[in-house]
């Protein structure tokens, strides 16, 4: 009897050329925490899922944040690049 290995889905919907610059490994809190503030929002305000927009396999249905499930504008994919890529925020004010 062969087992068939679990696949996961890869959440194609989001922004496809920028997904390898936004991966993470590891718990998002924890980027968070390193960083020290908060993920930048969405153009209309809504807040970002970082699970979502980091994380190849995205996140799940029940999601508080799943307004944010939705393709990046280049802005904000910006923004993410830059606040993922950004110093802590104590380095960032110093």
């Amino acid at each position: 009897e062969t087992k068939k290995k679990k696949k996961t889905a890869v959440v194609t919907d989001k922004n496809p050329d920028r997904l390898e610059t936004h991966t993470t490994t590891g718990r998002v809190a924890d980027v968070i925490a390193r960083l020290g503030r908060h993920p930048p929002r969405h153009e209309d305000g809504t807040e970002l899922c970082l699970i979502y927009h980091t994380k190849p396999q995205g996140c799940k249905k029940e999601c508080g944040r799943k307004d944010s499930h939705r393709k990046l504008t280049d802005n904000e994919a910006q923004k993410l690049t830059d606040y993922l890529a950004g110093p802590p925020a104590a380095e960032a004010q110093g």
